[in-house]
């Protein structure tokens, strides 16, 4: 006796949410095997789409969920993409003249972004401070007492190391203490 298929049944990719294959879950997929096969351990497909739904829901203006979303992707159009294109003809960082310019070395390695990233580690530690005061106070800052806090707190740095750090730059009136 044979096996009869009804019309209703179709082969299911399930590593996507619709069931069809794309490219995109494909290579997915691969990298997963290849990693798993390397002793790597990947994100599931699962952490992979709430990635994308936490960055959507954010409640920020689109064009930096947009901004985001290019990063992630790596299809910002920095030099060394835009060398792939055949757009610009070298992929050597305008800023720093050090290294070809990809999103990761224009947001994160560059000289010239180091400025931007202190900021960020201050935002980062403002986000763990106050969520240390809720669990252990009880209470929890609002957005401007963070911002504020965050910037006391760089402006303090600031004045304590900066000076000296600028006298040491400069060559002139090395302070040791």
């Amino acid at each position: 006796m044979g096996y009869v298929l009804r019309n209703d049944d179709r082969l299911v990719w399930h590593y996507e949410k619709k069931g069809c294959y794309t490219v995109r879950s494909g290579y997915w997929l691969a990298c997963a095997i290849r990693d798993r096969e390397d002793g790597e351990v990947g994100a599931s497909n699962s952490n992979f789409e709430n990635i994308w739904l936490r960055l959507w829901r954010m409640q920020v203006a689109n064009k930096v969920k947009v901004f985001l979303w290019r990063c992630m992707h790596e299809i910002l159009p920095c030099r060394q993409n835009l060398f792939f294109k055949r757009v610009v003809s070298n992929p050597i960082c305008f800023q720093c003249h050090e290294a070809p310019e990809t999103v990761l070395h224009a947001l994160w390695d560059c000289p010239a972004a180091h400025e931007e990233l202190r900021h960020f580690g201050y935002i980062c530690w403002n986000v763990w401070n106050g969520r240390n005061t809720q669990l252990f106070q009880g209470w929890k800052p609002n957005a401007f007492q963070s911002y504020q806090h965050m910037q006391e707190m760089a402006e303090e740095f600031y004045q304590a190391n900066c000076t000296s750090l600028r006298s040491i730059q400069d060559g002139s009136n090395l302070v040791v203490n």
